[in-house]
């Protein structure tokens, strides 16, 4: 059996938005959305100052993967899944990042025609553009296979994010000596579709990395009834693939809100059947967003960090990170 060797990098579990994860496989290390984010508002406030730090911790997590990949995966193009040619604070980005990130890698990335939003279309476009001459860009729209060393290919599945307004993802199948070794499928939410967790558990990876349901826009952006469904397939694909042994990695949009445990063990989804890219680091779950209300209250940042941020909103988080220890 072939030796896989996972590192998750960013997720919410580590206080950011992002799916971030590098596979060592072979002689080939592949690199999954090399993306990390924040979200400019919750609960009607800006990141708090120990997201900013997260975020850059992050960062160079993913940078530090980014220099041993000679594969660079983006599944779609959110910001917290792909790194932009643009200074952003929020996005922890800069030219200088994105070169050192996709230079002279083989991508692997969405064909943004296949079902795409408009704003999406239009980063993919940026996207292409910056990385022309930079690196071997390979698009997928989905059933296209990817060969790597020693018998080993990706496989592009193309899934719906979560209800399918916000246009289709990319998930890999990482196959070695027709072995189902991973599946990364991020953004999924879920998934809402039955038909969709069935394929999943159906394609029985020994390693599966899924993004789950958002529980915190249950009742606004998304219905009751389709959380009630996700959750539902959520659940299912947990046990069913734990009880026969594959390592499930649990992310994202379920880590948002704090309840996220509480509801996993109403659908009767034990501790002991998934994985927190957080227990990679012997650490209990930063819910940083989640709890950024809490953070505020506890730790209230500098009387002027509101217009730093505004000022600084074309930085790296570092230089805000040392104005605001300055100030304390």
């Amino acid at each position: 059996m072939r030796t896989i060797r996972v590192e998750p990098l960013a997720d919410e579990s580590l206080g950011v938005r992002s799916m971030a994860l590098l596979v060592e496989i072979g002689v080939d290390t592949i690199l999954f959305d090399a993306g990390v984010s924040l979200a400019p508002k919750r609960y009607g406030l800006p990141p708090h100052p120990s997201e900013l730090e997260a975020l850059e911790a992050a960062r160079k997590r993913i940078l530090k993967a980014a220099s041993k990949a000679n594969v660079v995966f983006t599944s779609h193009y959110h910001k917290d899944h792909y790194t932009p040619n643009a200074y952003s604070l929020y996005e922890a980005s800069s030219p200088d990042i994105f070169k050192k990130t996709y230079s002279g890698k083989n991508v692997i990335a969405l064909d943004p025609n296949v079902g795409t939003t408009r704003n999406q279309v239009k980063r993919a476009q940026v996207f292409f553009r910056a990385l022309a001459g930079k690196a071997k860009i390979t698009r997928m729209s989905g059933g296209e296979t990817y060969s790597l060393s020693e018998a080993c290919s990706v496989k592009g599945l193309l899934f719906s994010h979560g209800e399918g307004k916000l246009g289709k993802v990319l998930a890999a199948l990482l196959i070695c000596e027709e072995q189902h070794v991973l599946l990364y499928i991020p953004d999924v939410q879920g998934p809402p579709s039955r038909s969709s967790a069935e394929q999943i558990v159906k394609l029985a990876p020994r390693v599966l990395v899924i993004g789950g349901p958002p529980l915190y826009l249950a009742g606004g952006k998304v219905s009751f009834q389709t959380i009630k469904d996700e959750m539902s397939n959520f659940a299912k694909i947990i046990r069913e693939l734990g009880e026969t042994g594959t390592k499930v990695f649990i992310s994202h949009h379920i880590l948002r809100d704090p309840s996220w445990e509480d509801a996993l063990e109403e659908y009767g989804v034990e501790r002991d059947y998934y994985s927190l890219y957080s227990d990679r680091y012997g650490r209990e779950p930063e819910l940083l967003e989640a709890y950024r209300q809490a953070l505020y209250e506890y730790s209230p940042p500098p009387k002027d960090y509101i217009e730093l941020l505004r000022r600084y909103v074309n930085s790296l988080p570092r230089e805000v990170i040392a104005l605001v220890k300055g100030k304390r």
